[in-house]
């Protein structure tokens, strides 16, 4: 899969206005959400937190930029019904973006609710590195060791790393949320 978004490193910079400031503006500018072929996704400050709560680098800071196009564009890496019995299913879009110089995968998580769908920007990792050495890591840490949805992703991003064959396909039977 070709990147859906090539970012420079400079978008969000650090400066007098905070991130969760800068990230929830550029998300009013383009409607507060992003249509997708597994529906509408709201983009809010809720989201921005629960990103920014999930760990947070430079990388990841860029990376909201893309969001949008990794939502509108990428593929369904992993999907869970009933996400720990709390009543909404969650589906990790996946897609490659160039930031920089380099490629990275960017993961997000979209919550699946009878209501709406909404998003956390979980991960950003670099293509062609090891596990290892991914750009960050986030998740809640207990005794040095990320929580599972954190080392699932990894997982999962790390298979994707190591993907050679450009017609490899993700696909799921999941209702609404599907990959053709």
């Amino acid at each position: 899969m070709k990147p859906v978004a090539k970012l420079s490193g400079n978008e969000f910079a650090k400066g007098n206005t905070d991130l969760v400031t800068q990230v929830c503006e550029y998300f009013n500018s383009i409607g507060n959400k992003v249509e997708s072929k597994y529906g509408t996704i709201i983009l809010n400050r809720t989201g921005v937190k629960s990103s920014i709560s999930h760990g947070i680098g430079r990388k990841k800071a860029v990376a909201f930029k893309a969001v949008p196009d990794v939502i509108k564009n990428g593929r369904i890496i992993d999907y869970t019904n009933n996400y720990k019995k709390r009543g909404y299913d969650t589906a990790v879009i996946s897609a490659p973006i160039h930031l920089g110089d380099e490629d990275y995968y960017v993961a997000a998580v979209i919550n699946v609710e009878k209501e709406k769908n909404s998003f956390y920007l979980h991960e950003v990792a670099i293509l062609n590195k090891k596990e290892d050495d991914m750009s960050f890591k986030t998740g809640t840490v207990k005794h040095g060791a990320p929580s599972d949805i954190s080392s699932s992703i990894y997982s999962l991003l790390n298979k994707l790393q190591n993907v050679n064959n450009t017609d490899t396909k993700f696909s799921l039977d999941v209702g609404r949320f599907s990959n053709d």
